[in-house]
């Protein structure tokens, strides 16, 4: 239908140097209703980030949700986020590609 926008789930996953990232989104009108991320990969540790602010995983999740499933909107919400703490070994570029609609 020309202009709906259904509801989906999005599954991606990928292995990296550092570990299996799975990155599962609940897409509904446009947006993301939910973002869940899996995987064996290491984090630097809880509480800790580049500004010595709290960052857990679960916080990249949340911020995700309500956010157009688009580039665009969801690229400046990673931008925010320490991605080498929350995936240690990471290649934030590579992740950011990976976790980014398209790919």
């Amino acid at each position: 239908v020309y202009g709906a926008s259904p509801p989906f789930t999005e599954r991606k996953v990928q292995r990296f140097p550092w570990g299996k990232v799975e990155v599962v989104y609940d897409i509904r009108q446009g947006r993301v209703n939910e973002c869940h991320l899996y995987g064996d990969f290491f984090m630097a540790g809880p509480g800790k980030s580049l500004d010595a602010s709290s960052c857990e995983l679960s916080d990249l999740e949340q911020a995700m949700s309500g956010v157009p499933y688009t580039t665009e909107a969801l690229g400046p919400v990673l931008d925010r986020f320490p991605l080498p703490l929350l995936f240690s070994g990471c290649d934030p570029a590579e992740l950011k590609a990976f976790l980014l609609p398209g790919k």
